[in-house]
C-alpha cells in the first residue's frame, strides 16, 4: 500500500495553476465574507483568491490568514471492515 501512494504522489500533480474566470474575479471583488470562516473581510487582514490544488478552479474570496490553514490532508485514512472475528488489537 504504501508503494501504492508513493506512486499516486509522484504521478499526480497536486498542484494546478490558477484558472480564475472574470466571473470569478467580480466575485472576489465583490465578496463581504470570508468563505471559510465566514467573518466579514476588514482592514487588518488581507482577503486572497483560494483555489483548489487538484483543479485549479476558483473556490472563493478568503482570509489570508484562513487560507494558509485550509491545508491538503497529508494522510490517506484507511478503514477496517468486518473484524469481529479477528484480533483487532493486534491492527490497532
Amino acid at each position: 500500500m504504501e508503494k501504492d501512494i508513493k506512486n499516486i504522489y509522484d504521478t499526480v500533480d497536486f498542484n494546478k495553476p490558477l484558472d480564475v474566470s472574470s466571473m470569478d474575479y467580480v466575485s472576489f471583488s465583490n465578496a463581504k465574507v470570508c468563505h471559510i470562516c465566514e467573518v466579514k473581510f476588514d482592514g487588518s487582514d488581507n482577503k486572497v483568491i483560494d483555489h483548489d490544488h487538484f483543479t485549479g478552479k476558483y473556490r472563493g474570496a478568503v482570509h489570508r490568514s484562513c487560507n494558509s490553514l485550509f491545508r491538503m490532508p497529508t494522510h490517506i485514512p484507511v478503514l477496517f471492515l468486518n473484524l469481529s472475528g479477528y484480533d483487532v488489537h493486534l491492527f490497532i
